[in-house]
């Protein structure tokens, strides 16, 4: 299904349209900057420009920081320009492109956090002992085997939360992600272990319709991303790890990035050839290209001493073997 494109007014309404079609046909789902391209739709209504036109004016006025506003927020506001104005030059309208020097400013350079085998273990530890009481009896059901799969498989918290009962193949072990970034869909195996996890979280559920949300509350409907964060939070909180803050971490978000970081250290204990084996990360994480799956291996010379020599013991059977991904 084609995602929705928003509406627009301005004189420019029409090539938003067309933008927005193309980036959506492109594959990507585009919806943080169509939040972006609405606030820039509205400014243009207050401030009239030439249609058919984006001048210098007009872009320099939109992305000029406000006040209180984070630098990675000007960043994405620029960045949407540049590729709103080149979209318009290859259609030959006349178009102002911000020089490439605004797009990088003085950005925070985040760092994910790589949790050691220890911390992982710990994780898992205070998820399973969740508070049982009637109002969360679901939650804690749920959120033993959804922080197993975003570690153990990998998948970006909106991924897991999407998944479908028709998803899980609990016979095979695999999980079909559709609909993720980058309109991407992929079907990814399970180590045994979790797959018999979750074949004992479905059998605890119950016969449910194939469409109904695998990590659902007791009403049948999806946890919602703030249930996660917010118990992400509270499992930093007991186990004294402490949270630096937006846009520091740790995150929820830094679990896939370990999960990668903890696959590449397995392959190097077999002696495989890591290079060779980053095409197979990189399509069991989802990623476009290999740029992002690449950034691992410096995780990994960086992290190598500090975490390998327990890395097998404690959390080698959450994640799948070389053969499987």
């Amino acid at each position: 299904m084609t995602a929705k494109i928003s509406t627009y007014t301005s004189g420019l309404a029409p090539h938003l349209r067309a933008f927005v079609a193309e980036r959506q046909a492109c594959g990507l789902k585009y919806q943080t900057a169509q939040v972006y391209l609405r606030d820039f739709d509205r400014w243009l209504c207050e401030h009239p420009c030439l249609p058919d036109a984006l001048s210098r004016a007009t872009v320099e006025g939109w992305t000029a920081k406000r006040p209180n506003e984070q630098p990675v927020t000007q960043y994405g506001r620029v960045s949407l320009m540049r590729q709103f104005a080149q979209y318009l030059t290859r259609q030959d309208l006349p178009a102002y492109n911000p020089p490439p020097q605004q797009r990088h400013g003085n950005l925070p350079v985040f760092v994910p956090r790589i949790f050691t085998p220890t911390e992982i273990q710990q994780i898992f530890e205070v998820v399973d002992h969740w508070p049982h009481c009637t109002r969360r009896l679901v939650q804690a059901l749920v959120l033993p085997e959804i922080y197993r799969v975003l570690y153990g498989c990998g998948l970006r918290v909106g991924e897991a939360l999407s998944l479908r009962v028709g998803d899980v193949d609990l016979a095979h072990g695999v999980l079909t992600i559709r609909k993720a970034k980058f309109n991407k869909e992929r079907v990814i195996p399970v180590a045994p272990a979790l797959q018999t996890r979750l074949q004992r979280y479905a059998d605890a559920r119950g016969q449910r319709p194939l469409d109904e949300t695998f990590f659902a509350n007791e009403w049948g409907e999806p946890l919602t991303h703030a249930v996660i964060y917010k118990t992400f939070r509270e499992i930093l909180w007991r186990l004294h790890i402490p949270f630096e803050g937006g846009g520091h971490g740790p995150r929820v978000h830094d679990l896939r990035h370990t999960f990668a970081v903890h696959r590449l250290i397995h392959w190097y204990h077999e002696q495989a050839d890591l290079n060779a084996m980053l095409p197979l990360l990189s399509t069991y994480l989802g990623h476009a290209g290999m740029a992002g799956t690449q950034r691992y291996l410096t995780m990994v010379q960086d992290l190598l001493p500090a975490i390998t020599e327990r890395l097998e013991h404690l959390v080698g059977h959450v994640i799948p073997g070389g053969d499987a991904v």
